[in-house]
């Protein structure tokens, strides 16, 4: 599955001219493809013979997170920072999948418009059948675009 979405901050209504500033935003999104399967290790047969790549999904998140941004040049910042999230899925045969993440992470700004961060979480899993805790990285690249 591949998720689209936005977030929102209140980058411009917090960030003043010092060396370090408050950071407060929302997100949400939706995201479709395709993903999941059936297997619970309660019943012995709990399949419906369907793989993964033929069974279509659709899914959407929210999430809020906070911390603070410590400004070492205009082109170079560091962040910290703490996010939760609330992400539902749903694929053919599948019952909704509700993910919930509560974690933290750091963010590097360089090039001013582009970020690298990685994250650390604890996620949790539900649906009617299954129920899973566990730990979730997440690294990836952002690039900002003002329109306010």
């Amino acid at each position: 599955m591949g998720y689209l979405g936005t977030r929102f901050s209140a980058y411009q209504l917090l960030h003043k001219e010092r060396l370090a500033n408050p950071l407060l935003d929302i997100e949400g999104g939706l995201g479709a493809g395709v993903g999941g399967e059936i297997n619970y290790e309660q019943e012995e047969d709990a399949t419906d013979g369907r793989r993964w790549w033929k069974r279509a999904a659709i899914g959407g998140y929210f999430g809020v997170g906070g911390g603070v941004e410590l400004n070492f040049h205009r082109d170079f910042k560091f962040s910290l920072y703490l996010r939760s999230r609330v992400q539902l899925s749903r694929a053919i045969n599948i019952p909704l999948t509700v993910w919930y993440t509560v974690g933290a992470g750091f963010e590097f700004t360089i090039l001013r418009y582009v970020k690298i961060y990685n994250g650390h979480y604890f996620g949790m899993y539900d649906d009617v059948m299954d129920r899973e805790v566990g730990y979730v990285t997440d690294v990836g690249l952002k690039f900002v675009f003002d329109i306010f």
